[in-house]
Parts: structure tokens; sequence; C-alpha cells
């Protein structure tokens, strides 16, 4: 952001000096001022297992552009407690979001290139000091920014370059602590996602956006810890004399307390709690060979659901990705049957898998994984992990499975 400034400021300097150049990445752009300005230097790395710090987590929600908002809101209501740092592609992108966040009563605020440096410095102190929760930004306005607190990055808008993303996360994370960082994108971005993959060598998890209900839960229970905090502290002491007008006005404590919650809690509402996860035809292409060789050299599982209990293939890759940590890549064939199903995994997440999966449900049923040696038999035709169920035989399998008590 700043490049054409240092390019200036390094062509009026007309003696002898010492120049030393940092840059948490060094593209051709960068290389080229090294180049121009500097004499036979030398460059030195430091050594990290990856790009990106190790202690950000990182992971995205594959989501329909006209459920953007939505999601997004349900992330932040979900994910973060102190602040978080979205970022957009463009300004108008910014100014847009920053008024749609604040017609929803969220506490945000706004910075981008068309902001003046007073304003935006004074945005930055803000949210520095806790005073903004969410801060909506671009690129440019965001480089160098150092805020030990931020708790999430959103990635509103996948960013354009792979270095971008770099920067955007680096936000997060700083000085040892743990950070978050979330990406949405549709699927016509998976490319843009894979290439970030591939640059920072590190997979992101796939996660699922939240319902509902479960915003509505984590909304509550940060409710009740706020109040708690408070009964702890003794701050309620400095309202006494409130309370004993409000009981001297023939309020009893449960009509008191519950039109306090009124005024301070609110709820989405359920009527509009649709999945808004959306699938990921392009990911399968992208790999197909890395599924021929779990397939393969794999390790296959019998789960005990199948088509009757209304079970689809990515039910089952969501629930094995999600509940044992495991990238959606590492999961191989999946084949729904009536009864039961089978699915492959990377034989290093076998242990995972089966104490994972045996404590959990899919679509509110228990699930029972087994180790099985049954094969798909020939001629048959098994699920792809994305796609739709099309398997239409009884297996001989004789694996069997005990329902939980």
């Amino acid at each position: 952001g700043f490049k054409e400034d240092i390019e200036l400021i390094l062509s009026k300097v007309n003696h002898k000096t010492q120049t030393l150049l940092f840059s948490a990445t060094m593209p051709e752009s960068i290389m080229r001022i090294t180049k121009q300005f500097q004499n036979n230097p030398v460059m030195i790395k430091t050594l990290r297992e990856g790009i990106t710090a190790k202690e950000v987590k990182q992971s995205y929600f594959m989501v329909k552009h006209s459920d953007k908002i939505e999601a997004l809101t349900r992330i932040l209501d979900t994910y973060t407690t102190k602040l978080a740092l979205v970022f957009c592609n463009t300004k108008r992108s910014v100014d847009e979001l920053f008024d749609i966040l604040v017609d929803k009563g969220y506490n945000c605020d706004k910075i981008h290139g068309d902001i003046n440096q007073a304003q935006r410095l004074d945005t930055l102190n803000k949210f520095n000091n806790g005073l903004v929760d969410v801060l909506i930004a671009t690129d440019v306005a965001a480089r160098g920014l150092d805020i030990k607190e931020v708790e999430a990055v959103i990635n509103y808008e996948i960013p354009t370059k792979e270095d971008y993303y770099v920067h955007r996360i680096g936000r997060t994370g700083r000085a040892g602590r743990e950070g978050l960082s979330f990406t949405l994108l549709t699927n016509k971005e998976m490319k843009k996602l894979q290439a970030i993959e591939r640059y920072t060598k590190k997979p992101l998890r796939k996660r699922q956006i939240p319902t509902i209900e479960k915003v509505n839960e984590i909304k509550q229970d940060k409710f009740i810890r706020d109040i708690e905090s408070n009964i702890a502290n003794g701050i309620t002491e400095d309202y006494s004399h409130i309370i004993n007008r409000l009981y001297d006005s023939g309020n009893s404590p449960e009509a008191i307390i519950s039109a306090l919650i009124k005024d301070r809690l609110t709820f989405d509402s359920s009527e509009n709690d649709k999945d808004l996860n959306d699938i990921i035809p392009e990911r399968r292409k992208s790999s197909r060979n890395r599924d021929e060789d779990i397939n393969k050299s794999g390790v296959r599982f019998f789960l005990n659901l199948g088509k009757k209990d209304g079970i689809r293939p990515r039910d089952i890759l969501g629930a094995v990705a999600g509940e044992c940590d495991i990238p959606g890549t590492d999961i191989g064939e999946i084949e729904i049957l009536d009864k039961f199903s089978f699915f492959n995994a990377a034989k290093e997440h076998k242990n995972v898998i089966l104490k994972k999966m045996n404590d959990s449900a899919i679509k509110g049923k228990d699930v029972v994984v087994e180790l099985t040696t049954s094969k798909k038999q020939k001629g048959s035709v098994a699920n792809s992990k994305y796609g739709s169920d099309s398997s239409k035989r009884k297996d001989s399998s004789k694996s069997s499975y005990r329902k939980k008590k």
C-alpha cells in the first residue's frame, strides 16, 4: 500500500545510507525495489512451518452469494466475543456492508482509502480500545495494523491475491495468542481457495454455518455469563435503590427480570432458520487423484445410517470432517445404501474417526462406526462425496451394529 511512497523517499536520498527492508511477503514488486535501491542486498528469511502462523485456526464456509450477509451475522454471533476484523475487496463493499451491519445493530466501524487519515486513526484507536467490536476494512487500509486483541479475521470476500490472504489473517494470532480466520466463499471461488492452500502449504478446514437455534443458544449462554460476572464483581450494589423502587411499585422479581431480559437480549427468528451451507462440486474434480489414493490405500468404515434415515453423502462428509477435525479432502468414496453406508478415509485418521464418530449423531440419530473389510461390488455405483445418492443395490456385507442405549 505504500510502494509509491517508499520509491519517492528513496529516490530523494542522495547520501550514503544503510537500508533495511522488512516485509511479510516478497512479491515481485518488492523485489524490484531491492534491485533498484539496494546494493547487493542480503536476504534473511525466518524459518517457519508455513507462511501463516500456527496460532491461527484457519477455516472456510461454503455459502451462496445471496446468503453471505446472514452467514456473516451468524458467524459473528457464534465465534467472536472480542474484536473482529472483516475484510472486503473494494471500498464500495466496505461501505455497503457497514450500512447493513449498523442497521442490524452491530457496534462496527470502517476504514478504507477514501476516509481521511485523522478519521482512520480515530477509528483504529476506538477499535484497539474495544469501543468498536467489528471493524470492516480493505486490504490497503489494514496493512501494518498491530491490534493485539483481534480475536477473529473474517474474509467476507475472498482476497484477489494469495499474499493478501497472508496479510489479512496476520492481524490475529499475534504475540503467541490464538486467533481465528474465517473465509466466506461461493462455489465459483473454490479455485481461489485452492490457490491459497497451495501458497500457504496449509489446508483450510471446512466448517458448517451455524443454525439460528445454535446462535440463539450461544447468545443466551453469553448473556448469562455476563450477568453472573457482574454479580461476582459486585456491580449490582450500585443499583439497589432502583431495584427497591421497582419492588415498591408492586413488581415481582420475575417480572422485573423478564422485562430487563426482553430489553437486553434479542433472539433471531427461528422461522428464517434455513441451511446456509452450500455444496462443493468443484472440489471433487480437483481432488480426484487424492480420492483414488484414499480408496486404494485408506481404510473403509461401516456406518449404521442409510437412505431410509434421510442420509446424504454430504451429511457423512460434513459430520466426519467436522467431528474429527480432519480435511474433507482426506475422506474418499461414500456409498449410501438403504439401511447403512460405507465411507473411505485416509488411514492416519482411523483412530480419531472410531473415537469421535461413535460419540456423535447425524440428523439427531446416534452413529455407530466400525472398520469393515467389505468391498464395493463390481458394477455397483458408489456416491460421490459431493453428489447425490446413486446406489440402488442391496449390499451383501455381513457387518452388524448395536444401537446405543
